[in-house]
C-alpha cells in the first residue's frame, strides 16, 4: 500500500557494482492527493491529529 501511494521508503537505484542513492519515488498521484486532503481535513477538528502533525 505504501508503494502504491508513493510513501515506500528507499527504493534502491543499484545496477551491478554501482550503489545509487536511496529515495522515495513513484506512487499514484491521485491517491496521494486524496489521502493528503483527507489528512488536512481531519487535522482541523481533531486535536489528537493536530498534535501529531505539529
Amino acid at each position: 500500500m505504501a508503494s502504491l501511494v508513493g510513501l515506500a521508503l528507499f527504493f534502491n537505484a543499484d545496477s551491478g557494482r554501482h550503489g545509487g542513492q536511496r529515495h522515495i519515488k513513484g506512487g499514484r498521484q491521485i491517491v496521494r492527493r486524496a489521502l493528503y486532503m483527507a489528512c488536512v481535513a481531519a487535522r482541523r477538528p481533531n486535536p489528537d491529529i493536530r498534535a501529531f502533525c505539529d
